[in-house]
């Protein structure tokens, strides 16, 4: 009885397995022989064939008074940094900046950009030039500069931990002229 019990228990779990595969399948989708397939249009600005390309990368040539960026960036493909020159021009748009006047050497940029190549040369459009904030590192409670009495009393006798040396002098009193040293592989003072 129990056996036969087990066996039924299993061809109702299997039924109900593929019965619920089959209430919850989509049928598949046949076009129609006479219905219109839409092309996608080609961006605001682009003519057919053309087609948008990003870069990003730090500013590292800036003309504006011919509209000209130049920005050294890393290819991914060929894992080198690269230069490409881009060209503005009264159809680009601009985030976080009025204009090229209002980027500087060294700024990270993002760009979108075409290749035109009307006058017989290929040139890089630049349609849509975005300024990367800069990026403020805010210290953490724990990293705060140690000044004035404070540096005092850890750079007295027996305030600094074990090994900190000249580590807790006042800002801008370390040697220049001395290696730090490090301690040798085995000497490390045991974790705590």
């Amino acid at each position: 009885m129990g056996k036969r019990l087990c066996f039924m228990a299993g061809v109702v779990s299997f039924i109900a397995f593929f019965g619920m595969g089959l209430a919850f399948s989509q049928e598949a989708v046949v076009p129609q022989e006479d219905a219109a397939v839409i092309e996608p249009a080609p961006a605001a600005g682009l003519e057919e064939g053309q087609e948008m390309q990003w870069v990003w990368g730090e500013v590292f040539n800036l003309n504006p008074a011919n509209n000209e960026i130049t920005l050294k960036y890393f290819d991914y493909d060929t894992d080198q940094d690269k230069e490409i020159l881009l060209v503005a021009d009264s159809d680009t748009l601009y985030e976080n900046t009025p204009s090229l006047s209002g980027i500087r050497l060294g700024d990270n940029v993002s760009i979108d950009y075409m290749v035109d190549n009307k006058g017989g040369r290929p040139v890089n459009m630049a349609r849509n030039i975005t300024l990367e904030p800069e990026e403020e590192i805010a210290p953490e409670e724990g990293d705060q500069p140690v000044q004035g009495d404070d540096a005092q009393m850890l750079l007295e006798e027996g305030n600094q931990p074990a090994g900190a040396g000249e580590l807790f002098q006042e800002e801008g009193q370390l040697p220049q002229d001395q290696p730090m040293v490090l301690p040798e592989a085995g000497n490390e003072p045991p974790l705590e």
